[in-house]
């Protein structure tokens, strides 16, 4: 037996209830920024990796990279 959702709101990213349409609208923009900075994100880290490392350097390189400057207070 499933259930049925008539009546569900939406709200938008200032907590204003909006249509359907608009949540997604607004929730479809916000993926694309996110996903444009990651590869924005990605090329800038790749394009600072030395060539002349080995794959195992290259990896504690990236890895140093992201330890050394993650923020975790967001």
């Amino acid at each position: 037996m499933g259930f049925i959702i008539k009546n569900r709101t939406y709200y938008n990213s200032l907590g204003q209830i909006v249509s359907k349409e608009i949540f997604e609208n607004e929730w479809n923009a916000f993926i694309e920024k996110l996903d444009e900075e990651y590869h924005k994100q990605l090329d800038e880290l790749i394009s600072i990796i030395p060539f002349d490392l080995s794959q195992e350097e290259k990896m504690i390189f990236i890895f140093n990279r992201l330890v050394n400057n993650i923020n975790y207070e967001q």
